[in-house]
């Protein structure tokens, strides 16, 4: 089967009112893969969501590629201080071991996404 990921990444304007402004910005350049998709409110912004689950995530693969590639953008035109428009990205994958969490996360991200570990009983 091969080792598989699961993850979310998140877009947000900094201040709700350039939402629009985010949000052309995913549409027109954040891949278009098989990703869940919702817009959930968090403190009264507007957060763009994308989830995916079982993915073969190895950085040799040229979706993940433009996925990283994507991420890198949004942070150079969004993250920086004298940005008109300044959001924020926030992207946590997890692999198939207990040890294999990544994070990464914009320099004004709001830490909007955690992980979260238990131990139940089934």
């Amino acid at each position: 089967m091969g080792y598989r990921s699961d993850g979310k990444i998140v877009f947000y304007a900094l201040n709700p009112g350039n939402h629009a402004a985010i949000k052309l910005w995913v549409d027109e350049n954040f891949p278009k893969k098989d990703f869940a998709y919702e817009e959930p409110i968090i403190d009264g912004r507007t957060i763009m969501a994308f989830s995916f689950g079982g993915w073969k995530w190895y950085d040799s693969y040229s979706e993940i590629q433009a996925i990283n590639e994507a991420l890198n953008s949004f942070c150079s035109l969004f993250d920086r201080e004298e940005a008109v428009v300044r959001g924020a990205m926030e992207f946590v994958r997890l692999g198939e071991e207990t040890d294999d969490v990544e994070m990464r996360q914009s320099n004004h991200a709001e830490y909007i996404l955690t992980v979260n570990r238990s131990i139940d009983f089934s």
